[in-house]
């Protein structure tokens, strides 16, 4: 007790006064707090690291998305085909056109392209390092005629390449462990460590024309091959690489699993008109045929073939969130009920995204956001193709691809 007495009288009066005048200070009235419900967490990684926002393809972003709908700006992205955007940490939104990864800052303008050698239709993905993966089709460029998996760093330089046999139009996916799954056209699913080398490839009796691989949270990763016989099948590869198991159905080119968060896996079947929703061993929990359940107001009859549904999302509170290419977005609960269904008109070309409020944005004849109920908030670039999902930034803005320009749309108040 003495020591420490004798500790605190040798220090200066001038570091008593400071401290004195901090413990004042210290007593003013706090700075209001925002809640929660106002404002959207900080960004501590990337901020949409993936197609479909994580290696589950939920869907689902932590940040609330935009509560208006103006243009705040619009960049060319070259000839734009069907990579969606992914958001770094510091809002640098990465996303392919014609041959070339672009880097977008936050106000819009190019940081820099990397011309990768081939058509980019793979959407990029973001490691927790910043380090961006990217595929390719078919090169243009002497000794990249099979296309390509790029590692770039941040800067926009080149830290590695990885030939998988064939094309990538598949976007990869980056699992917790930092391990890049990816899909090559030749039917093969392929694990690679952060430095590029193989860990294993599995290959499928299939086609993989750009069907992304989703990463459950207990590493399973699952993919879907078409063009098979007898049929095309849902693969569960262990993270070993190791088969677990398979599920038949019909898919569509681009066809992605989505995982729920209690494990879940929903996959459509027979070509957009039934969502199946299977356990963790792959047995079927329940179906929901879009085509049996749609009907005119003026007509029992149900619409006519061409009602395609394309992959869900999550919402917060667990509603499963389907949409379809003729215009119908569906509510669905987690046994597979129906909630609610709206038509929002026109075609809708993408899955859609989830905001950290539920708020639903569906981009195809422009972007529409709909409340967690399915009432529609606003619509925005009516007549416009928007191509890709949309992807959102920690401000509340939404980035999208529309046409071959990326179009930065609304803000909060």
């Amino acid at each position: 007790m003495r020591k420490r007495f004798l500790i605190a009288v040798s220090v200066p009066l001038s570091v008593l006064a400071a401290m004195l005048l901090v413990a004042c200070a210290d007593n003013s009235v706090p700075a209001p707090r925002s809640s929660s419900t106002e404002s959207s967490p900080p960004a501590t990684g990337p901020i949409w690291p993936m197609l479909g926002g994580n290696p589950q393809r939920t869907g689902e972003s932590p940040f609330r998305g935009p509560d208006e709908h103006g243009v705040l700006w619009s960049v060319g992205v070259g000839d734009h085909e069907f990579s969606s955007p992914a958001i770094g940490a510091d809002g640098t939104v990465y996303v392919g056109g014609g041959n070339k990864l672009y880097a977008v800052d936050a106000e819009g303008a190019i940081k820099w392209t990397f011309r990768a050698g081939g058509a980019v239709w793979s959407s990029p993905a973001i490691a927790a390092d910043g380090t961006i993966y990217v595929g390719t089709n078919r090169g243009d460029t002497p000794g990249h005629t099979r296309g390509r998996l790029f590692a770039v760093r941040p800067n926009g330089t080149q830290k590695w390449e990885f030939d998988p046999g064939d094309w990538v139009q598949s976007s990869p996916a980056v699992a917790s462990d930092g391990t890049i799954y990816v899909c090559s056209s030749d039917g093969r699913l392929h694990a690679l460590d952060p430095d590029g080398r193989s860990k294993w490839a599995y290959e499928s009796r299939g086609n993989l024309w750009g069907s992304p691989p989703a990463v459950g949270l207990d590493d399973t990763v699952y993919f879907v091959a078409t063009f098979m016989r007898p049929g095309d099948r849902l693969y569960a590869v262990a993270r070993s690489g190791k088969l677990r198991w398979e599920f038949a159905g019909k898919w569509s080119m681009g066809d992605t699993p989505v995982i729920g968060p209690d494990g879940t896996i929903y996959v459509l079947d027979d070509y957009g008109q039934v969502l199946h929703a299977l356990d963790s061993r792959g047995v079927e929990k329940w179906t929901f045929a879009f085509a049996r359940q749609v009907t005119d107001a003026s007509s029992p009859q149900p619409r006519p073939p061409g009602h395609v549904a394309l992959s869900p999302a999550i919402s917060p509170d667990g509603t499963i969130c389907v949409v379809c290419t003729d215009g119908r977005v569906y509510g669905l609960t987690a046994d597979g009920s129906q909630q609610w269904q709206v038509d929002v008109g026109g075609h809708i070309g993408s899955s859609p995204v989830i905001g950290a409020d539920g708020t639903i944005f569906i981009s195809g004849d422009g972007v529409t956001a709909l409340g967690p109920d399915g009432t529609r908030r606003w619509t925005t670039l009516n007549g416009n193709s928007v191509s890709t999902a949309p992807a959102i930034g920690a401000d509340g803005t939404a980035v999208c691809v529309v046409g071959d320009t990326l179009t930065a749309i609304g803000g909060r108040p």
